[in-house]
């Protein structure tokens, strides 16, 4: 009987991906058998988490039941167990034994599905937002991204200029072609692709690194558009990516009237936020 587990561990493990935050933030990750494998750790630990549940439930209702004599005892798992065995009152497939184990097996089964995982997840939020006074799941959602990305550098510097808004990037592409501005949000997680596949991009300049010398060189102003100009970019076609330094911006290259323009146009910007 024991057997039949198996298959509601491997959907509790899978529903837990899916509903916690944390770990459907890192699901792309998982592929082939460690995906198995981690599903069928998160089943387990919701089938351990099932087992003391209904333990403690049951040992409630004992201690309930001795103490308040108006309260009859109730073994729910012996009710579900009688019930099942007056479906075969012919003893042809559940005995006594089978049928106190299948009713074990049905409460554990629903309750790692429909209990465990979603349990998990609630008191993972609650205990983010006590402890870092979040107040809704988008700030959830970004201090866990925000702990994902420490392994990677690029990562990193895309998500804090996406959170730091005056925190301009310099990006260069696999076509040479190279952007700086800002980034305003990253793509969503799926079961595939983590949130990092691609980016939205505000540009303030862009351009091209030379193929000799690989000097910059700007071409386009976009200061001049009077609305918002957003690109989407894919982040596996960034080849580098540095903060942008209105300093070092200045000494670099040639084209220095329109160095001076973009610099001070960058400067304005700034100086209007800090208004």
């Amino acid at each position: 009987m024991g057997v039949l587990l198996i298959l509601p561990i491997l959907v509790s493990g899978f529903i837990f991906c899916h509903s916690h935050p944390y770990y459907y933030l890192k699901l792309h990750r998982y592929e082939g058998q460690y995906l198995y494998l981690q599903a069928a750790k998160l089943g387990i630990d919701s089938l351990i988490a099932a087992l003391g549940l209904h333990w403690a439930l049951q040992a409630a209702l004992r201690k309930l039941s001795s103490t308040c004599s108006f309260i009859p005892s109730f073994d729910y798992i012996s009710w579900i167990a009688g019930l099942l065995a007056s479906l075969d009152s012919s003893h042809q497939i559940l005995n006594d034994q089978t049928a106190y184990q299948a009713a074990w097996l049905i409460v554990l089964s629903a309750t790692m599905i429909l209990v465990i995982p979603y349990i998990y997840s609630w008191l993972y939020e609650f205990i983010l937002r006590k402890k870092h006074g979040f107040t809704d799941s988008n700030q959830i959602r970004l201090f866990i991204m925000a702990e994902l990305f420490k392994d990677s550098p690029l990562d990193k510097l895309l998500f804090d200029s996406m959170r730091n808004q005056e925190q301009s990037l310099m990006l260069t592409m696999e076509d040479r072609k190279v952007y700086i501005g800002r980034v305003i949000s990253m793509g969503e997680p799926n079961e595939n692709e983590g949130a990092d596949q691609e980016i939205a991009f505000m540009p303030i300049s862009s351009g091209y690194r030379n193929k000799d010398d690989l000097t910059v060189t700007l071409i386009t102003e976009y200061s001049k558009i009077s609305q918002d100009f957003l690109l989407v970019l894919k982040q596996e076609k960034i080849v580098s990516a540095t903060p942008f330094d209105f300093d070092v911006f200045e000494k670099l290259g040639d084209d220095k009237p329109k160095r001076n323009r973009i610099v001070s146009f960058l400067k304005q910007i700034y100086a209007k936020k800090g208004a």
